[in-house]
């Protein structure tokens, strides 16, 4: 293994096979070595606006600190933003975005999290979900009140419990994750987990060293076939070691 990666990166993203407005965003900033997914949160207005206003805070760091710093300091910023914007124009309604983002430190991948847009890992023939969703059902299944195959089609299936936005302290989830050569890592929103079971999405990552594009292409056509009911956003960042 070497002590350096580096990531290419694509990504796609479509408002699904029932909603016409598009809340997701997505962020490839392969110079910093820095990628993410936002999910506005549905059903609230501005979603589309939030997710925005995360990605674009994102977009210009610096070379001069840490990386993990400053996307802690831009979304703490972001959060208070966010909740200013909802006393200013949307009558104290909460306007916000889930995020995932996967950070490139040397040999790590570093995932940073809040909602349920998810972070997976195929290598070696196997998927992994690196995220853990922050959701009211995952609550439920690790208290063991809920069986995960009950969880889909539960009334509180979609209730996030940390997001962007969502409250005056952001609360954000790290995770760091030791590289190798080949790992493909996945960011999605939640339409693509929801329309697609992930022996489907594994099956797709898996088609030997496919083109990153063409596989993104490929998850969001089938999310289509299975008519998501949601926005769906796929990025995928395959990783090569240099020395």
């Amino acid at each position: 293994m070497s002590g350096h990666f580096v990531g290419s990166a694509a990504f796609i993203s479509h408002p699904g096979a029932v909603r016409t407005v598009n809340e997701d965003s997505y962020l490839d900033a392969s110079d910093v070595g820095l990628w993410g997914v936002a999910d506005g949160m549905g059903g609230h207005e501005g979603g589309d606006i939030a997710s925005q206003m995360v990605v674009d805070s994102l977009s210009t760091l610096s070379s001069g600190a840490p990386v993990v710093d400053q996307v802690s300091e831009r979304l703490a910023e972001t959060n208070r933003a966010l909740r200013d914007l909802s006393v200013q124009r949307y009558r104290n309604q909460t306007i916000g975005a889930t995020v995932a983002l996967f950070l490139l430190d040397g040999a790590n991948g570093i995932c940073v999290w809040a909602g349920d847009s998810r972070i997976y890992l195929h290598r070696d023939g196997s998927l992994r979900q690196l995220t853990r969703d922050h959701s009211q059902v995952e609550e439920l299944i690790s208290k063991g009140v809920l069986a995960r195959e009950q969880a889909k089609d539960h009334p509180l299936a979609h209730v996030v419990t940390r997001a962007v936005g969502a409250d005056d302290d952001l609360r954000l989830e790290t995770r760091a994750e030791p590289l190798r050569d080949g790992d493909l890592i996945l960011l999605c929103s939640d339409g693509l987990n929801d329309a697609v079971p992930e022996a489907e999405i594994g099956d797709l990552l898996g088609e030997g060293d496919g083109d990153c594009a063409h596989i993104a292409a490929e998850l969001l056509n089938l999310a289509l076939e299975c008519q998501a009911r949601d926005n769906v956003t796929v990025g995928l960042v395959r990783f090569r070691a240099v020395d």
